[in-house]
């Protein structure tokens, strides 16, 4: 019932251990644990974002402004993000070694960039038309301009421009966890680590002892006829 309740049809294996049977939320701590790394990946990834459109690409227009602030944060929040998950998420299924780390590292980096290049695509084409949205207002002067430009000065970019980017982290935080629980910290089937055992040989015999001979049953049957 312990391992049923442990396998998932997409999350795996999400146990530390098998003794984690106290309650339900102890059953998911590789998850959780994915989910608080997540948690802090998405603050590196919007402070970045923020600094990005605020400070190093502000004078882009604004599709060029969310494809290299999206880019920056990305590229940053994925290292952080493998160094808390390798050292603490799957930290159970780390191999000892440089070049078993550098193989993480290179699976993780190659699974969060296409996460990331799904999360770059959906802000890009969520903010495309918010952006038109913003200039129809600006056209049509509806009241709310406003606060709707005093809450752009505040956060530096676009209101839109950040629930595109944040939807972006979402759907590409799914994929994230999943491949990388299923490829890049895969964990090892049970008994990899053991030799295969040695098949059962027969002792040798001694110069001393006869070899058997096939005729011997023969002739025990015949002398004991004889007896007869």
């Amino acid at each position: 019932m312990v391992e049923a309740a442990r396998e998932g049809p997409l999350l795996g294996d999400m146990e530390l251990t098998a003794d984690d049977t106290s309650g339900p939320l102890r059953r998911y701590t590789r998850f959780l644990k994915f989910a608080a790394v997540g948690a802090s990946g998405v603050l590196v990834n919007v402070v970045l974002f923020w600094v990005g459109a605020e400070v190093l690409f502000s004078e882009l227009d604004a599709s060029s402004r969310i494809l290299a602030s999206s880019s920056f944060a990305i590229s940053l929040s994925i290292l952080s993000n493998f160094i808390l998950n390798d050292l603490w998420t799957w930290r159970d299924r780390r191999e000892p070694g440089a070049n078993a780390f550098f193989e993480r590292m290179f699976k993780y980096v190659l699974v969060a960039s296409g996460a990331g290049l799904i999360q770059l695509i959906i802000a890009w084409v969520l903010a495309v038309p918010l952006e038109l949205n913003r200039h129809l207002l600006a056209l049509l002067a509806l009241p709310g301009d406003g606060l709707r430009d005093g809450v752009i000065a505040v956060t530096g970019a676009l209101p839109g421009e950040h629930v595109a980017n944040l939807t972006g982290i979402v759907a590409g935080a799914v994929v994230n966890f999943v491949v990388n629980n299923t490829w890049t910290f895969k964990k090892k089937p049970e008994g990899s680590d053991t030799t295969p055992e040695a098949a059962p040989t027969t002792p040798a015999r001694t110069s001393d002892e006869p070899a058997p001979s096939p005729a011997e049953p023969h002739a025990i049957s015949a002398g004991a006829s004889t007896t007869t």
